[in-house]
């Protein structure tokens, strides 16, 4: 470590890290997706607006998210997961099943 901190060795690894923000949206995903499933038997209207309202609001977050990662230089792949969620979350159909 210290040969790394005085520049001599570089013990950093180049594998691929998604962005904090990524993981965080992915949870929240995949927490949605869960609450879907288990709650699909028994769906009631107060439950579908709030499933419906929390989709839109990761919606809104992830137009967000591009806006400010677009105007980063080096952030392609992490558009890319954006779009990607964005496409995920869009085949999310919330209604009575």
């Amino acid at each position: 470590m210290v040969d790394h901190i005085y520049g001599r060795i570089n013990i950093t690894n180049n594998l691929y890290r998604p962005h904090m923000f990524i993981n965080e949206l992915k949870l929240y995903i995949d927490y949605l997706k869960k609450q879907l499933k288990e709650a699909a038997s028994s769906l009631n209207e107060k439950q579908i607006k709030y499933f419906q309202k929390f989709r839109a609001n990761l919606l809104k977050g992830i137009a967000l998210y591009k806006t400010v990662f677009s105007s980063v230089g080096n952030a392609t792949k992490t558009l890319e997961e954006l779009c990607f969620f964005e496409k995920e979350l869009l085949a999310l159909h919330i209604h009575n099943f």
